[in-house]
């Protein structure tokens, strides 16, 4: 079995994309990330649903994991075509094998011949040992620049998997499967078992009628086909020996198929991540390996973070911010309105989705602790399907989060409880954000309710934050340390809208 090049050690089995996931994306612009990745909106589906469970896949990668993955990206950065290449070479190649694999489903087994089974066995392994041939030939090329374990690792193992002239030699072997369909006599061997029953057939030689009629004719050891019943007898024989030959063929590239497509899915986040850094260059947003820290407390500061899904969307560079966060549990952003506090949110909750999987973020430096999981709970607009009020639907969804948190969770909260009066919101962001805090959660709480700012202020763990306001009424869009004010200028929006 092939190594993974996305974990360290042992891949873990089924890791799952939380039912969550959607909204997650929807919340922080992470479909625009994607999208980049996949080479545009609606480009390669399947590709993006793989990107999206290894970006918000369960369980989280170890930190180690996602070191391990942070080299590798950076070799899929230094050699983007051979890392395109590969992948062309085995979407087209697998594509290939499974059409047809598709042509030997059940139905085309039951009514097929048994050498014609026998041919679409020997077709589908030369298919997949012709492309084990070209992806051996792209990694020996990719070695040569390549610094990372994960990629040495994987391109050793393959040597072991698929040694120099093996494929070809297989793809040789199966013109022989083919010769052996196309016998009109076919040499068996076997032992006799119990009951005077014979086993362990082997085929121990093919011949076509052509090749039969220049042998000389002996009759010793031979029993003339006369009857009916011996006819049938002795094809019952050669279909037994074509549909175990057809099974062995068929299982090999199987296997060997399985591990292609692993490698194919994998190569499909590396491959993105060397498209979406083009992408981000063509905005002039910077980019950064950042550290993960397993323990140590919490720990989050930055420099130069912007928001990717913002720069993606617009083709240019936003605003960034630059704050030290470490210690801080709970981060509560006030401020004026259309300040930033929303797209600095999503730029940290996006920051944060990138660095846990292990790729580069947008920012000239990142650091955070280790988190398992992300939340978004952001304000949703008015539904006339909803049974229940504003608040009833709100208090569903953290209700939904409550129950899957857990330690070392992030919980990004867009205005929420805004639906009812800033003192009912209050009691109850106190009272919810309090007890996840106390639970080892972090939180970034977006909020108007200045009653709950100066409530949190000066104590342990809280970090107080405030989108800026220029005195002549304009944003620039940064978000600083700060105390919250009473007022979120809404008037100066009245001014410019309505005046």
């Amino acid at each position: 079995m092939l190594p993974s090049l996305l974990y360290k050690n042992k891949k873990p089995e089924n890791p799952a994309l939380p039912p969550d996931a959607p909204l997650i994306f929807a919340d922080l612009g992470l479909r625009a990330v994607t999208d980049a990745m996949t080479g545009g909106p609606n480009t390669d589906a399947a590709g993006a649903y793989e990107i999206q469970k290894i970006m918000l896949g369960l369980p989280a990668p170890r930190p180690d994991d996602v070191y391990f993955r942070q080299a590798v990206t950076r070799d899929a950065l230094n050699n983007p075509g051979l890392i395109f290449r590969l992948r062309d070479t085995l979407e087209a190649g697998l594509e290939k094998y499974d059409d047809a694999r598709r042509q030997s489903l059940p139905g085309f087994a039951r009514f097929t011949p048994a050498a014609g089974r026998l041919r679409a066995a020997a077709n589908q392994t030369r298919i997949i040992f012709t492309l084990c041939g070209e992806v051996k030939n792209i990694l020996n090329e990719l070695r040569a620049g390549s610094r990372s374990e994960g990629l040495l690792d994987y391109i050793a193992a393959f040597d072991s998997f698929c040694p120099g002239g093996f494929a070809e030699r297989a793809v040789g072997e199966c013109a022989k499967f083919d010769e052996t369909a196309d016998a009109t006599r076919v040499t068996l061997s076997a032992r006799i078992g119990p009951g005077m029953k014979g086993v362990s057939y082997i085929i121990r030689g093919a011949e076509t009628e052509a090749a039969r009629k220049k042998k000389a004719r002996n009759g010793k050891n031979r029993v003339l086909l006369e009857t009916v019943s011996h006819q049938l007898k002795a094809n019952e024989l050669r279909d037994s020996a074509f549909a175990r030959l057809a099974n062995l063929a068929g299982a090999v590239a199987e296997q060997t198929a399985a591990e292609m497509k692993n490698l194919r899915r994998e190569l499909i986040f590396y491959a993105g991540c060397a498209r979406l850094c083009g992408e981000f260059e063509k905005t002039g947003v910077t980019v950064c390996f950042p550290s993960v820290i397993e323990s140590g407390g919490d720990v989050l500061n930055f420099k130069g973070l912007a928001d990717a899904a913002l720069a993606l969307n617009t083709g240019t560079k936003p605003v960034t911010n630059a704050l030290d966060l470490d210690g801080a549990r709970l981060c509560v952003v006030t401020g004026a309105n259309q300040g930033g506090k929303s797209t600095f949110l999503r730029s940290l909750g996006c920051a944060v989705v990138m660095a846990r999987c292990g790729m580069f973020v947008a920012a000239d430096k990142f650091q955070t602790s280790a988190v398992s999981r992300v939340f978004t709970h952001f304000c949703m607009p008015e539904d006339d399907s909803m049974d229940g009020g504003k608040l009833d639907e709100e208090l569903e969804r953290l209700s939904s989060i409550i129950d899957r948190i857990g330690p070392r969770s992030l919980v990004l909260m867009n205005e929420s409880f805004s639906s009812t009066s800033e003192r009912e919101g209050t009691l109850a962001a106190r009272e919810i954000i309090g007890a996840l805090c106390g639970l080892g959660v972090r939180v970034a709480y977006v909020t108007h309710f200045y009653e709950f700012a100066r409530g949190a202020e000066g104590r342990d763990g809280v970090a107080l934050l405030r989108a800026e306001r220029n005195d002549d009424g304009t944003r620039p869009f940064t978000i600083k340390p700060g105390l919250s004010l009473k007022t979120s200028y809404g008037m100066d929006l009245f001014e410019k809208l309505i005046g």
